[in-house]
């Protein structure tokens, strides 16, 4: 496990891991998990081929929950970007790095703009404006 967060209800939990970058759930504070179907899938350049392959994100490195109640993952090891959860727990990309390998800090300033750190190859500060 390589970061958890604790939803605006209290109650809810979410554990995001390694390996295969699954994301877990826990609506009882913490009693019972149930793993997500779905995982991020992310896409890296293979610049010196000049394709691009498609890869199982590997590790989820931190979670945000929003000021509107959306969930963001900031992704790493295939790829360095963050995913957003949906109400069907399906994942759609919303930060494209793919500068980076590793989205290590995820975070919303009070007006609404989401920053993301990223690193290892390269970091950067990203700034997102809603």
């Amino acid at each position: 496990v390589y970061t958890l967060l604790v939803l605006s209800d209290g109650k809810t939990l979410m554990a995001g891991t390694g390996i295969r970058g699954e994301l877990y759930r826990s609506t009882d504070k913490g009693v019972t998990w149930i793993r997500l179907e779905h995982t991020p899938k992310g896409v890296k350049s293979a610049q010196e081929n000049k394709f691009e392959m498609k890869d199982m994100v590997s590790r989820i490195y931190n979670l945000l929950e929003t000021a509107d109640g959306m969930i963001l993952a900031g992704t790493g090891n295939k790829t360095g970007d963050v995913f957003q959860l949906d109400q069907e727990d399906e994942w759609a990309l919303t930060i494209k790095d793919h500068q980076s390998i590793v989205v290590w800090g995820l975070l919303q300033t009070p007006d609404g703009t989401l920053w993301a750190g990223t690193g290892s190859y390269g970091g950067d500060i990203l700034k997102f404006k809603p």
